[in-house]
């Protein structure tokens, strides 16, 4: 489901291209936030475990690609001799590239602090716009001092 479907204030722009761009401000941010899954999220054996999930307390949110990638798609052979043949089967892939184990790995624990990360830069900014406010209403005073 695309993102813009989930937040329905959110402000767009077009780029040169002609490819729509969300405006990532603050309340943007936390509105998306709140509806997403309550974390802290955990990878699976902190990145480690070969099913790539990265889960909240009670279902995965994600999984994370390892090893090839690409275009899955069911493919059929034939096993036996042309009077005994049978079809089997199976998937085939189009292979794009390959995502290392050390890359996944990172990966995996990268997204499952996202959220916490995120938490913590929201009250950062907080904290700089207080600072920010502070410091112009400093000077206005001692400007407006003389």
């Amino acid at each position: 489901m695309p993102i813009t479907i989930l937040v329905q204030d959110m402000k767009t722009k077009i780029t040169k291209s002609g490819e729509p761009t969300i405006d990532w401000n603050e309340e943007t941010i936390k509105e998306l936030m709140s509806k997403m899954s309550q974390f802290p999220w955990d990878a699976c054996h902190d990145g480690a475990c070969k099913c790539g999930q990265i889960w909240t307390d009670n279902y995965p949110v994600a999984i994370v690609t390892k090893g090839n990638w690409g275009d899955d798609y069911p493919a059929i052979r034939l096993i036996g001799t042309s009077i005994d043949a049978k079809a089997e089967a199976y998937m085939e892939q189009i292979t794009y590239g390959i995502v290392d184990e050390n890359t996944a790995m990172a990966n995996a624990q990268f997204i499952a602090a996202a959220p916490e990360i995120i938490q913590q830069l929201l009250e950062e900014i907080v904290e700089l716009k207080r600072y920010k406010k502070a410091s112009q209403e400093r000077e206005l005073n001692l400007w407006g001092s003389k």
